[in-house]
């Protein structure tokens, strides 16, 4: 039940359900006291009171049964049966034998209950029991009537306890009235009593989010000398010891991003400058032989061919960083990746060297989405992870090219409860050290001899802007596997 989660209440709520709680207990324990002390002395006092009358009448009947005056006797039992808490009287003599009686107020007594007072000699008697006919419980005192320490009759009279029940359910129903007053007014106490605890700690909370949110310019306003304020002044003095801690960490922050970036720029400018120092010493030392004029003309054009290799080396090289650094954002629209895949093989099996013994096997599967994609960075993508695994199978080998969903299932006529799409490009190469699979994505990271190390750079850069993911497994001399995986943000 939701309101029993005490956890998920507020602190003023907290503050109400404790006073209406301890008021309920109160008053219920209260209520059981007073019940039990209610029947206890009413029945008392009911008890008291009835043997007083009882004995009343029977000093008052000793004339009237000595003399066997019926009607006196009657005119008492007439008399005293209109009172509403008498049930019942009945005059019997020394024999039991009934002289006079409330109308069928035989009729009404128990057996039982009626046989105990047979015996009766000279001190009364009472007993309670519930009688059915009245549906009501009665006090049922008998009394004797003693002349000269010799008995002459008894005097019985039935007296309801309906009344003391009637009166101690009105005293239940104050209670309950009285309940109801106490609960409304502990709610309200509960209220008044909360607002000054839980509006100093709503300020403290409100306050909190502003310091969390980089606003350290919040204050509590708590002015009092009790605990609360004890906890403003020093939350007041934290928000400024946090912020000038925030601008010293701004400041070390600015100064870290400009170290981060000279180490940065000096990484770079080293390995361009490694780049291109290997092919500049190459064209320099064979552009001293063309100008030597003792190099006979055959050996000149041999080394003018270096020279243009090494140009077109640094060209490319120039050009990767170039594509690198100055990569786009891509121009989404909705692409088969399918058709992707197809075309880009096409292109490369096209321009592939000869002699390259190398088989693409394919294994799309056709229900796939559309895809919001960029055609052309899909391209430079999936031609980057062919030739590298190319070039991992110098003696030839076997590329296979999958496409699916990230999981599969036997039947899917559509691609329903699936959230993305996943293209592997396996091989069956040397493989990857495990020590570099997790450097394989850095710029400038390369294992190859003549590699730029931007390659893989660039394709994991194209793949996070596609909010895609890639990644890598292999094993030396049992091929590479690479995961590219796409969202499905539009099925068309």
């Amino acid at each position: 039940m939701g309101f029993l989660n005490i956890k998920a209440l507020s602190l003023k709520m907290r503050f109400i359900y404790s006073f209406v709680f301890v008021i309920i207990i109160t008053i219920t324990i209260l209520s059981a006291v007073n019940h039990i002390r209610w029947n206890r002395n009413y029945l008392k006092q009911v008890r008291d009171e009835g043997l007083i009358l009882t004995q009343t009448l029977a000093q008052g009947i000793m004339d009237p049964i000595v003399r066997n005056d019926f009607y006196t006797l009657n005119e008492y039992v007439n008399t005293l049966i209109k009172k509403k808490t008498i049930a019942y009287i009945v005059i019997t003599d020394k024999h039991d034998h009934v002289l006079a009686q409330s109308p069928g107020a035989l009729s009404l007594i128990p057996e039982p209950i009626n046989s105990r007072v047979s015996g009766l000699d000279k001190t009364f008697m009472v007993q309670t029991y519930y009688n059915s006919d009245l549906e009501t419980r009665i006090n049922d005192i008998s009394v004797p009537v003693v002349i000269e320490l010799n008995k002459w009759g008894t005097v019985r009279v039935g007296f309801s306890l309906a009344y003391m029940q009637a009166e101690i359910a009105r005293n239940l129903l104050v209670v309950m009235v009285t309940s109801l007053i106490s609960i409304l007014m502990g709610i309200g106490a509960g209220l008044i009593l909360s607002r000054f605890v839980t509006e100093p700690i709503k300020k403290f909370s409100q306050s909190m989010e502003t310091v969390a949110s980089g606003n350290f310019e919040q204050e509590v306003s708590i002015d009092t000398a009790d605990e609360f304020g004890l906890l403003a002044r020093s939350f007041n003095e934290m928000a400024v010891s946090l912020k000038k801690n925030k601008l010293e960490l701004e400041k070390t922050y600015q100064r870290l991003i400009q170290k981060e970036k000279m180490a940065a720029l000096g990484e770079l400018t080293a390995r361009i400058a490694h780049e291109i120092k290997n092919p500049l010493g190459i064209i320099k030392g064979t552009a001293q032989i063309l100008v030597d004029e003792k190099e006979p003309v055959d050996v000149k054009l041999e080394i003018a061919g270096f020279i243009i290799d090494e140009v077109n080396r640094l060209d490319a090289k120039v050009r990767d960083l170039l594509n690198h650094s100055r990569l786009q954002a891509p121009v989404l629209q909705k692409v088969s990746i399918n058709d992707v895949l197809e075309d880009t093989i096409h292109i490369w099996e096209y321009q592939k060297r000869e002699g390259k013994n190398i088989t693409i096997f394919r294994n799309y599967d056709r229900n796939l989405p559309l895809l919001m994609l960029d055609r052309e960075q899909m391209r430079q993508v999936i031609l980057n992870l062919i030739i590298n695994s190319c070039e991992a199978m110098p003696d030839g080998g076997r590329i296979t090219v999958t496409a699916g969903f990230d999981f599969q299932k036997e039947d899917h006529p559509n691609c329903k409860g699936r959230k993305s799409v996943v293209v592997a490009f396996e091989d069956t190469g040397i493989g990857i050290h495990e020590k570099d699979l997790d450097r394989i994505f850095e710029p400038f990271f390369t294992t190859k001899k003549d590699g730029t190390g931007l390659g893989l750079a660039t394709v994991n850069r194209i793949v996070e802007n596609h909010k895609g993911k890639i990644s890598v497994e292999s094993r030396i001399n049992a091929g590479t596997r690479f995961f590219l995986q796409f969202p499905i943000n539009e099925i068309a």
